[in-house]
């Protein structure tokens, strides 16, 4: 008995063996799928991953260790844990989950222990995430239902484009219905309640009169054909004994109707709600609510809603107590139970939110009505408040420009405009649900201001403020700089994101919403520098994995709700995103989840564009450089050049998933086809590409085309060009980040400030010349959108050239970085900041008088090449007492021909005297 004893306290002491680590004051931070406690995860592989905060000197990880387990206790002791990994030897801060199945709709704990080389150990606090509901028997028979059936004469899963095709009939005008269902519950026993709910289109859910959760816009959009999005609550603090549920459903992209305006219309039928709510017991009895015919319906005070067209509410059809507990719903009638035959997945992405409240100026009388102005386009809707009487209207028109005075939707799409019957006699507030637009002026018809003259007795406005709602996505990095022109284009830039990043990557938050899919790639870097899109990215390529057809083929769109005509339905600039997107995310993160996950889908696609190749050897097709000021660039020039980018990255994924043959097959194909694209377009007469381009030239550049002596020529060719037309930009989206890169790597970064702090010339200063405050659909800033996302590439530069962070070439996850800042004449700081998977990079610099002081922080894990802008070894000195050995530093960079210096992680502190100005 005591030898048994013993081994028992030999296993206990070595389980206990991490619990020395050591707290530090912010200490480990730990995250499960990108998040620290994430709900409804239903990977059966969960990845982690933590960040030592703040970053230790010179410390670099050797090893962790993993605990996994249902009971919290057992992950604070270590003792009988699902499972543990045990002790493994790695320096990336990344791991994953290796052990038995995971239960559906089950929360687990885990924390993670680290081991650095300097001999110190840090342990995380516990974090928690909750599992899924993975197949359709966890929804415990909830089964869909509906306030009316699905007329089959109405249902278009193939949606009508409304510019091209004619529309005789009325679509979608299903009415849009609220549920409600009582339940009883022995609260004081409840350990934990999860609420699982999925509307189609979107839903509002309350319990027990209030509103669970901040979203806006649940679910996020899908191909509804296809799937559809769960979201999942713990509302475990919200139940009494005595429970009421209610659900108020809006149609979304699933129904539109085709009325006021509308981009494409179409309808896969009536509203439809799912819901399970799982009450868990301390004992370990489980109660379920589900979605059936027990649950009551009626018709909402949202009697109309449009994803394009707007919203209309009748409040004298509202009752306060429709969601509490002994409510008399006897008029109500049972909910029909439908079938939906889609698969459910767990809405992973960030959910839509209000981002900030925007206050509004009255700046006009209109001959309808009055005219407040927020002083800045955004996404969102608004929040008013008012008094009146019942019956009386309320009507919002939002636009983003005025005409003459008058709001003006001619680009933006309209009529589009919210509609408000007051209930009557008491201080109501009303804000839009269910559908959103991009603006900066409200127009508002059959009210006046509080405190104006009222001779019509009209409703009063007590308050009205605009509502920017984006989803909720973490900041990456933050920049700043000493020109002012810089920093606007940069907010100009981050606006313009925020306004379309919703649950799919939006061109513009009005005329479309649609995924169309270049900007997702193009403006891959500008975008990650500043927010944190993992999943948003992961969702992105589910979306077109979804909506990829039979033969392989990518469209533009995903979820690809419509079929457009032509390049607009297929092209290889915008469907290679499902190709470089999982390389993109590989470098940014060293997660290779989605190549591993959609290999053989991008194959497939592969195999779609060669067997358009033409008969000179050219995949020649599509949109082209899109939005170009000048059409000079070839059809088959972008399209052949980013089949070939496909295949070297292909080559690249199938050398990691160590496919040697696969990889060769790639490798042979892309000098077949950079042979026909020189045959083709390579002017030997003349020693150019094409028609000389700026697009073609970059893009020929960037992807390897040109070889030795060629590559010389074809750079002249592009500088001699820009200097020819006086720095007048004329590519367009395709190119431009291509341009910006090939510039930059040439050091030619004052052409770069040049081409766009010009005013009267295509670019950024032109567009904001034109009173603008997000970026516009075109350079010159006067026409179509004034709210677009896709030329936002110089966010890249910002952050990575002014502010210097970086990675070396071929690096994987910013371990190795490279901090080279360039200075330019005129600027007289940069703040920069990134938070990279191993932790927070710092590049800051600020020239005082003939010197330049560096501050740069280096996250624990990486290793920085810094490299200092100036030829005079001589004149550098280091500063800063947490910088070790720094006499011995200023002696190897004092030998370097190259100035520049390799550390580790730390905060450093750099005086350079007379810097060289790029």
């Amino acid at each position: 008995m005591n030898f048994r004893i013993a081994i028992l306290l030999f296993f206990f002491v070595l389980r206990m063996i991490p619990l020395s680590a050591k707290v530090c004051e912010v200490g480990l931070q730990g995250f499960c799928e990108y998040e620290e406690s994430p709900l409804s995860i239903e990977t059966m592989t969960p990845r982690f991953g933590w960040v030592l905060k703040p970053a230790m000197s010179n410390i670099k990880q050797c090893a962790y260790r993993i605990y996994v387990d249902e009971v919290k206790e057992n992950v604070e002791t270590g003792i009988s844990c699902l499972w543990d990994s045990n002790k493994i030897i790695s320096s990336f801060p990344f791991g994953v989950y290796q052990g038995c199945p995971l239960k559906s709709a089950t929360r687990y704990y885990w924390k993670v222990f680290v081991w650095y080389d300097n001999g110190d150990m840090y342990e995380s606090k516990i974090n928690s995430f909750l599992t899924g509901l993975c197949t359709d028997e966890d929804w415990k028979s909830a089964k869909w239902i509906a306030l009316e059936k699905d007329n089959p004469k109405d249902y278009y899963p193939q949606y009508i484009h409304a510019l091209t095709d004619k529309v005789d009939k009325k679509i979608g005008f299903y009415k849009l219905p609220q549920f409600r269902k009582e339940f009883l519950v022995k609260k004081k026993d409840v350990s934990e309640a999860l609420l699982f709910v999925a509307g189609l289109g979107h839903f509002d859910v309350l319990l027990n009169g209030q509103k669970i959760g901040n979203h806006f816009m649940d679910p996020g959009w899908t191909k509804y054909d296809r799937e559809a999005l769960y979201v999942t609550f713990d509302v475990t603090k919200y139940l009494f004994e005595n429970n009421a549920l209610g659900v108020v459903l809006g149609n979304g992209f699933y129904n539109i109707p085709n009325a006021r305006y509308y981009k494409i219309t179409g309808s896969m039928g009536a509203p439809k709600l799912r819901l399970l709510l799982l009450i868990k017991y301390k004992n370990g009895e489980e109660d379920c609510i589900i979605s059936d015919s027990s649950w009551k319906a009626v018709s909402s005070p949202l009697i109309f809603s449009s994803i394009f067209g707007g919203e209309d509410y009748d409040a004298r059809l509202y009752n306060s107590h429709w969601t509490i507990a002994g409510f008399n719903d006897a008029s109500w009638k049972k909910a029909l139970e439908t079938n939906v035959n889609i698969e459910l997945h767990s809405q992973r992405i960030d959910p839509v939110r209000v981002h900030s409240q925007l206050s509004v100026i009255k700046i006009a009388n209109d001959k309808n009505g009055f005219i407040y102005d927020a002083q800045q386009n955004f996404s969102g809707v608004f929040n008013m408040k008012v008094i009146g009487k019942r019956g009386q209207k309320i009507r919002v028109t939002p636009s983003e420009i005025l005409k003459n005075s008058q709001i003006s939707q001619k680009e933006s799409g309209g009529p589009m405009y919210y509609e408000y019957t007051l209930g009557g006699d008491t201080i109501e507030t009303w804000q839009p649900r269910f559908t959103y637009y991009g603006q900066r002026y409200f127009l508002v018809e059959g009210a006046v201001v509080e405190g104006e003259p009222n001779p019509q007795n009209l409703p009063v406005i007590l308050n009205f403020v605009a509502l920017h709602t984006t989803s909720a996505y973490n900041i990456a990095g933050n920049f700043e700089c000493s020109d002012s022109l810089l920093n606007d284009i940069y907010h100009a830039i981050d606006w313009s994101v925020r306004s379309n990043v919703n649950s799919i990557m939006t061109d513009c938050p009005h005329r479309e919403k649609l995924g169309w899919l270049e900007q997702s790639h193009l403006m891959f870097s500008s975008m990650m520098y500043r927010y944190k899109l993992h999943r948003l990215y992961e969702k992105i390529m589910r979306d077109m994995f979804l909506s990829q057809t039979e033969t392989g083929c990518i469209p533009t769109i995903a979820p690809e709700y419509v079929c457009f005509e032509g390049g607009f339905r297929d092209t290889p600039e915008w469907g290679s995103a499902f190709i470089i997107i999982p390389w993109k995310i590989y470098e940014w993160t060293g997660d290779d989840f989605l190549i591993r996950q959609y290999y053989s889908a991008m194959k497939r696609y592969v195999g779609y564009l060669e067997s358009k190749v033409d008969k000179r050897g050219i995949v020649a097709y599509g949109l082209n450089d899109w939005l170009a000021t000048e059409n000079v660039t070839s059809i088959g020039v972008t399209s052949h050049l980013f089949f070939y980018y496909d295949l070297i990255l292909m080559e690249r994924m199938a050398k990691l998933l160590d496919k040697k043959d696969e990889a060769l097959d790639y490798r042979n194909k892309q000098e077949i086809a950079r042979l026909n694209f020189d045959k083709v377009f390579w002017n030997h007469k003349l020693q150019i590409y094409d028609c000389n381009s700026m697009t073609t030239n970059a893009l020929v550049l960037y992807m390897g085309i040109a070889k030795g002596e060629r590559y010389n020529r074809v750079l002249d060719n592009l500088l001699n060009d820009l200097r020819s037309r006086d720095y007048c930009l004329n590519c367009g989206e395709v190119g431009h980040p291509y341009l910006l890169s090939i510039l930059s790597k040439h050091d030619k970064n004052d052409v770069i400030y040049k081409l766009h702090c010009q005013k009267h010339k295509p670019g950024y200063a032109c567009i904001l010349n034109t009173g603008a405050t997000t970026l516009t659909e075109t350079w010159e800033g006067d026409m179509l959108s004034r709210n677009h996302l896709c030329m936002g590439h110089i966010n890249d530069w910002l952050f990575r050239v002014l502010g210097g962070i970086d990675q070396v070439e071929g690096g994987v996850g910013f371990r190795h970085l490279l901090i080279k800042p360039v200075l330019i004449k005129g600027i007289t700081y940069v703040n920069s900041d990134f938070q990279t998977i191993n932790g927070l990079v710092v590049s800051n610099w600020e020239y005082i008088g003939n010197q330049v002081k560096f501050h740069v922080e280096i996250p624990n894990n990486c290793i920085a090449e810094i490299v200092f802008p100036t030829n005079n070894t001589h004149n550098i000195t280091v500063e800063g007492e947490k910088l070790e050995n720094s006499l011995e530093i200023v002696k190897q960079i004092q030998c370097l021909d190259k100035v520049s210096v390799r550390l580790g992680s730390g905060v450093y502190e750099f005086l350079i005297k007379n810097p060289m100005f790029n």
